[in-house]
């Protein structure tokens, strides 16, 4: 990816997170460390990088200041084996909504954006914007961690289907 493209989609994913913190009155910006597990659904994908691809990431974290309302999400899904790489960078909106008011609180969530694909599978690549969706349910862990499963879907490319399922934990570090 080029550097121009690398700086416009990070500019992107920083003023959409900047600008729903302000809508929503959280007034800051929490960021989280995430590390999950990300179950790909597709036989391509599986072929290429096994059943199971950990990943780790930077995520924007609802602080557990709002209950409800929508919310931004992004983050980099990203595998490389056997000459094989995938990088899927999904930038959402999502409705979401809590259960309940103590420090442990389950939630869901449903989201819709755009995702950056660069990809090249068994000698199938490409590179570009396309849909994303889905949905998410978790645990919001005394306002500084959560656990949760998602599932991602994407539509399809070059005949490759990059739906996936994910189970992730994350921390929040910083605040700006």
């Amino acid at each position: 990816m080029k550097t121009t493209a690398k700086f416009a989609l990070v500019s992107i994913v920083l003023a959409t997170t900047a600008g729903a913190q302000a809508q929503t009155g959280g007034g800051q910006i929490t960021l989280g460390a995430s590390i999950g597990y990300l179950y790909p659904q597709s036989a391509a994908l599986k072929a290429a990088f096994g059943d199971t691809v950990v990943h780790v990431g930077i995520t924007p974290v609802n602080s557990g200041s709002r209950q409800d309302g929508i919310s931004p999400s992004w983050e980099v899904i990203s595998a490389s084996k056997n000459g094989s790489h995938m990088l899927l960078i999904p930038v959402t909106y999502g409705i979401e909504r809590s259960i309940g008011g103590s420090s442990v609180r389950p939630y869901y969530r449903v989201f819709a954006g755009y995702s950056y694909m660069d990809y090249n599978i068994s000698g199938t690549s490409s590179r570009g914007f396309t849909p994303t969706w889905g949905a998410e349910v978790g645990l919001t862990l005394a306002k500084n961690a959560r656990v949760s499963a998602r599932y991602n879907g994407f539509k399809s490319r070059s005949g490759i289907n990059f739906n996936n399922l994910e189970v992730n934990a994350t921390y929040s570090l910083f605040k700006f």
